[in-house]
């Protein structure tokens, strides 16, 4: 199962990067697209591995840790100077984004971690667990040698292997996948909850915000990808054409385009000029 990258702009030019031939979880972009990393497995072996964009070359594989426990989730921090990984065992460990070196642990949770984010700013990062756990972690490049306690955790609902957290690009707000299929907006600052959105029949598996912080959209279980007005919290469109669960969403930088994947194995790309029009009533 390699990693496959395709223009954002056509769908086209299909290219592969070898490595990860059994499953990958995560894939994450170098900020300056430079290099690209994985959290994915050949067998029963699991590994981080590090291309570099142009070339298709391996850069460097962060191997299988003690124990056999698999990585499952892979961040860049958005200086691109480390990868912050998440590991079944609970940790979130620190690597040099060079050469793939050990840092640091920043901290650990009690059930694996599922998924990883770092403000636009780079100043928090937060992990997601298994148990739905989300902790907020304070991001200081010198303090990395040594873990921290996170600033705050709040809880979300965690219905598998999908990151379902995200920051608002100023990073006063962080969105959850919430229990009963809601999404919930919680206080950067203080960890307060602040709103709880309603609307989705199922599971909520995904959550991003478009570059500019005028939009929100989750989508999940109930195959809908639904946009809300990102000032207001209202819900703004539904947008329909997935036939099973979302499970991925992602706004193309600098684009006014919002991609969303799904288990109906199609990749869909929707245009964000549109939503400025009516909402749905």
């Amino acid at each position: 199962m390699p990693v496959e990258v395709r223009n954002a702009q056509t769908g086209q030019g299909s290219v592969e990067f070898p490595g990860h031939r059994t499953i990958v979880f995560c894939v994450a972009w170098q900020p300056d697209g430079q290099r690209i990393a994985a959290a994915g497995g050949n067998g029963a072996r699991f590994s981080v591995k590090v291309w570099d964009a142009q070339t298709k070359r391996e850069v460097f594989t962060v191997p299988e840790q003690p124990g056999g426990m698999e990585f499952q989730a892979v961040a860049f921090s958005p200086d691109g100077g480390y990868l912050v990984t998440g590991n079944r065992d609970g940790a979130v460990q620190v690597w040099d984004a060079r050469n793939g070196q050990p840092v640091g642990t920043l901290g650990t949770h009690d059930r694996e971690v599922r998924g990883v984010v770092f403000t636009r700013a780079g100043t928090r990062v937060a992990s997601v667990s298994g148990d739905g756990k989300v902790k907020v972690w304070a991001w200081s490049p010198t303090r990395l040698g040594q873990a921290q306690k996170p600033e705050f955790e709040c809880q979300a609902r965690s219905p598998g292997v999908y990151l379902n957290v995200a920051f608002s690009p100023d990073a006063q707000c962080l969105v959850t996948g919430g229990e009963g299929n809601t999404v919930k907006i919680w206080d950067v600052q203080t960890g307060r909850e602040l709103e709880t959105l309603r609307g989705h029949t199922g599971d909520v598996c995904a959550v991003a915000f478009s570059p500019d912080g005028r939009w929100l959209a989750t989508a999940g279980e109930d195959t809908t990808v639904r946009i809300w007005d990102a000032t207001s919290w209202k819900p703004r469109h539904t947008l329909r054409g997935h036939t099973g669960l979302v499970s991925s969403l992602a706004f193309i930088p600098k684009s006014q385009r919002l991609v969303s994947g799904s288990r109906d194995h199609t990749v869909k790309v929707w245009d964000v000029t549109r939503w400025e029009e009516v909402p749905d009533r």
